[in-house]
């Protein structure tokens, strides 16, 4: 049988390889559609370099430790000027940016979780 389309291509290759889909890691193995039935991501076949994504997991981490660190000299700037006699009233604007600042690295870190396949690259 020949195959003549993409989405027939797609059906054979994962007919005989375990594949996690790029978005959630779902296994798409004898999958009859190009579709993800876990997360509702459309496939399609394609040949890329597998070192395309080689460094996108290390700056990913990398920039989830700077705004950590960023968050930490915030914080012991705050706890220094605190015990230096400024009272919380005086700390408003620093508390603000403290909390901005944990909600951002919280969606970040959400968003590599979520997305760390996607991130590091499909492996075969």
């Amino acid at each position: 049988m020949a195959l003549t389309s993409d989405s027939e291509f797609l059906r054979a290759w994962l007919g005989g390889h375990d594949v996690p889909c790029p978005v959630c890691g779902y296994n798409l193995r004898g999958l009859p559609a190009g579709v993800c039935p876990e997360c509702g991501n459309s496939l399609r076949l394609t040949v890329t370099a597998i070192s395309s994504k080689r460094w996108s997991w290390p700056i990913a981490i990398g920039t989830l430790a700077g705004m950590a660190a960023f968050q930490a000299l915030l914080a012991v700037s705050m706890v220094t000027s605190w015990l230096a006699g400024a009272s919380i009233a005086d700390l408003w604007a620093d508390l603000l940016v403290s909390g901005i600042m944990l909600v951002v690295i919280a969606g970040y870190l959400h968003v590599c979780i979520k997305c760390r396949r996607a991130i590091r690259g499909a492996r075969p």
